[in-house]
């Protein structure tokens, strides 16, 4: 970023004209907000880019962030970021509710032994180590996958993910939880579930397989369906009026 361009983010974000205008959380310290980025985390954000600059404190003594570029803004690295697809074969399965949503907001929660997930699956798969274990997700990044190089969909509304792990599991996936998207694990339909109130898990079996996550929603279907059924109408409509039409024109040939 340009000089320019950075005193410009640096004014949007400015402390005091946040706390002149009520904005939530303006006037809280830095040293007090660092230690609840549990939810940073779980959104996979790598980096961190404020005005502010952290304590000793808050950085962990350099182990929770670390700085990696001071100027205008200063950038720090967040090294308990999660990644954006991850396996999770939880110790629990806890329900969303208020006390557990403010426990997830303060980072009172472990997200590797417990794993909070709306509605609760039937079937609940947990282990008592509560680990990740060996396993993997990755984001297919081919061009077989509609995914470009940084691993972005081309098209948006498709997202494919490779997976591999030796027992049942979850996948946790850090985007956020929408109504109009499905899911599909080796091409079967599978239930999205509201994983840490606002991002998106699935079952999965153990082995390697496909999950695919496609944006479906129901607004797109029924449009598509009266879209057809406009243009069928109309053909039918033109058919009919070509058929009296072709009734309707004079015998014009001579004996």
């Amino acid at each position: 970023l340009g000089d320019v361009y950075k005193r410009q983010l640096v004014d949007s974000v400015d402390r005091e004209y946040l706390v002149r205008h009520n904005y939530p959380g303006a006037n809280v310290p830095v040293t007090e907000w660092s230690g609840k980025t549990l939810l940073i985390d779980l959104m996979a954000a790598r980096y961190i880019l404020t005005p502010f600059e952290f304590s000793s404190a808050s950085a962990g003594d350099g182990r929770r962030f670390g700085m990696v570029d001071r100027g205008p803004m200063l950038v720090y690295v967040n090294r308990r970021a999660f990644p954006r697809a991850w396996i999770a074969r939880p110790e629990r399965i806890i329900d969303e509710t208020p006390q557990t949503l403010h426990q997830l907001r303060n980072g009172d929660l472990n997200p590797i032994r417990s794993l909070m997930l709306s509605p609760m699956p039937e079937r609940r798969i947990v282990y008592p180590d509560g680990t990740q274990g060996i396993a993997s997700a990755r984001i297919r990044y081919g061009r077989g996958a509609g995914l470009n190089a940084r691993g972005g969909a081309i098209r948006d509304e498709t997202l494919i993910i490779d997976v591999d792990c030796p027992q049942d599991a979850y996948l946790v996936l850090a985007d956020t939880h929408y109504p109009g998207w499905v899911a599909e694990v080796d091409g079967q339909p599978a239930t999205i579930y509201r994983a840490f109130g606002y991002f998106r898990a699935v079952q999965i079996p153990a082995g390697e397989h496909i999950v695919a996550f496609y944006y479906r929603p129901l607004t797109f279907s029924v449009g598509k369906t009266f879209s057809l059924i406009t243009l069928a109408t109309y053909l039918l409509l033109l058919l009919v009026q070509v058929f009296f039409f072709s009734k309707s024109k004079p015998d014009t040939r001579r004996d």
